[in-house]
């Protein structure tokens, strides 16, 4: 049973677009989008892809499948070969964590003392900057009152 044309209402597709990839009825090839487009046989397009199917399985069956037997006995040689060197990897971590645990938590201590410095200098400074701008802004805004009061007193 062939498949009916999205483009064309009440046709079969018979032939099948090479360029497009799709199947297409005698409108679409005559007269619509897959003019002068190479176009075969639907049935023609169904063999040549079954014996591509059949080509490729058989290519499969006799390359690929060996080769990955064998790839995957070799993985698991390698994961046995793992096991046994990392094993004992555990211990020696544990090992090593609390030999620099201690040096780690002074390295820690002391950034957190820095970090408390450092923030508090730059608040006293904020803080310094703060009172010199609250200084300005009341200056600013003692001259706009007495400016605003000789203003006033012109009219």
């Amino acid at each position: 049973m062939f498949p009916g044309c999205k483009d064309h209402a009440g046709q079969r597709c018979e032939s099948h677009c090479i360029n497009c990839d799709a199947p297409v009825c005698v409108k679409c090839i005559l007269s619509g989008p897959h003019e002068d487009q190479k176009v075969e046989k639907l049935k023609e397009t169904f063999e040549r892809r079954k014996q591509e199917a059949i080509s490729k399985t058989a290519e499969m069956k006799e390359k690929f499948s060996p080769k990955c037997k064998k790839e995957n006995t070799d993985i698991e040689l390698a994961m046995s070969k793992a096991k046994t060197h990392f094993g004992d990897l555990g211990g020696k971590c544990k090992s090593l964590r609390q030999s620099w645990h201690q040096e780690l938590d002074d390295i820690f201590d002391k950034i957190d003392f820095l970090s408390k410095t450092f923030k508090d200098q730059n608040l006293n400074r904020l803080r310094a900057y703060k009172n010199e701008i609250q200084i300005v802004i009341s200056d600013i805004n003692q001259i706009l009152e007495t400016n605003n009061r000789v203003l006033r007193s012109r009219k």
